[in-house]
C-alpha cells in the first residue's frame, strides 16, 4: 500500500511508514470495531465510504473520510484498489456541535413548554407532534389552519386577531387564551411566537411555544393602546389610528396607534 504525500499529511505518518494503518491500527478505539470489516470489503471488491476517527502518531485526534473502490483489469478481475481520504475534522466538529446544542435546545423546549409550534412564511401550520400530544388534534386537521376549533369559544375571537395583526405587521404574539386539550378540558396557555428572517430581511417562518399556565382570570381582551394612557402620557405625541386587520370570527377590526409627532 502506498500513499501520496497529502495522504501522509492527513495521517501524521512518514515516509517509511505504510499507510495501511489507515485502515487498521490508526483507527481510533471508539470507532475500530464498526470498521473492522474495511480490508475485508476491499478483498472482496466492494466500494467503501466511511468517516471514521483516527489518532496520528503524535496522538492527535482527527475525523478522516475515506472512499476506495477496486479497479478491475481486462479480464474483469481486481487488479488494485484506489481510494481518496479526506480530513473531515471541521465538518465533524461543526456538525457535532450543531447536534448537541440542537439536544440541548430540546430539553430545554421539553422542560418548559407544552406545544413548540412553526408556520410557512404565511402562516400556514406545519404539523406539530407537541400539539397533536396535548390537544389530540390530528394533522391533517393542523394543516389545515384548523387549530382554533381547540380554542375556547369565549378566547377564540382575541387569539384570532392577535395572530391576524402579528402576521400581518411581522410582530410578536404574546396572549393567553384557554385550549382545549385531548381529555376534553380546557387549560391556560400563554402562546409566544414571531417571525423569523433571512438575510434579506423576509419572514422565512414563524415559530413559537404554548406554555402551560396556572390562572383563573384571562388577561383582559385586547384594547386600544389609546384607551389606557392616561396624564401626560395622553398628552404626549398625537396618536393615528389605522384600521386594517379584520379577523375571520366576526370581531370588531383591530385598531393600532400609530405616533405622529
Amino acid at each position: 500500500m502506498a500513499g501520496s504525500s497529502g495522504l501522509m499529511r492527513i495521517t501524521g505518518l512518514s515516509a517509511s511508514k505504510s499507510p495501511h494503518g489507515l485502515l487498521s491500527d490508526l483507527i481510533h478505539r471508539a470507532d475500530r470495531a464498526e470498521q473492522m470489516d474495511l480490508v475485508e470489503l476491499l478483498h472482496r471488491g466492494k466500494q467503501t465510504r466511511r468517516i471514521y476517527l483516527i489518532i496520528r502518531p503524535d496522538r492527535t485526534v482527527r475525523w478522516v473520510k475515506v472512499t476506495a473502490e477496486v479497479v478491475l483489469g481486462m479480464n474483469d478481475q481486481p487488479v488494485h484498489v484506489e481510494g481518496v481520504v479526506f480530513d473531515v475534522s471541521d465538518l465533524q466538529e461543526a456538525r457535532k456541535f450543531a447536534e448537541e446544542s440542537r439536544a440541548r435546545y430540546q430539553g430545554l423546549l421539553d422542560a418548559i413548554t407544552s406545544v413548540v409550534w412553526s408556520t410557512s412564511t404565511d402562516g400556514r401550520p406545519h404539523p406539530s407532534a407537541t400539539w397533536q400530544a396535548v390537544t389530540g388534534q390530528s394533522t391533517e386537521a393542523q394543516m389545515n389552519g384548523q387549530w382554533l376549533e381547540v380554542v375556547h369559544p369565549d378566547d377564540r375571537c382575541r387569539a384570532e386577531a392577535a395572530w391576524v395583526d402579528a402576521l400581518a405587521h411581522h410582530t410578536q404574539i404574546d396572549i393567553d387564551f384557554r385550549v382545549r386539550c385531548a381529555d376534553g378540558t380546557y387549560r391556560w396557555f400563554n402562546n409566544l411566537g414571531g417571525p423569523l428572517f433571512d438575510q434579506a430581511g423576509a419572514v422565512s417562518e414563524w415559530i413559537g411555544v404554548l406554555l402551560s399556565i396556572n390562572r383563573t382570570v384571562a388577561r383582559e381582551s385586547m384594547q386600544p393602546l389609546v384607551a389606557s394612557l392616561t396624564g401626560d402620557v395622553s398628552r404626549g405625541p398625537r396618536l393615528t389610528r389605522l384600521v386594517d386587520i379584520r379577523p375571520h370570527c366576526g370581531c370588531p377590526p383591530i385598531e393600532r396607534d400609530h405616533q405622529t409627532i
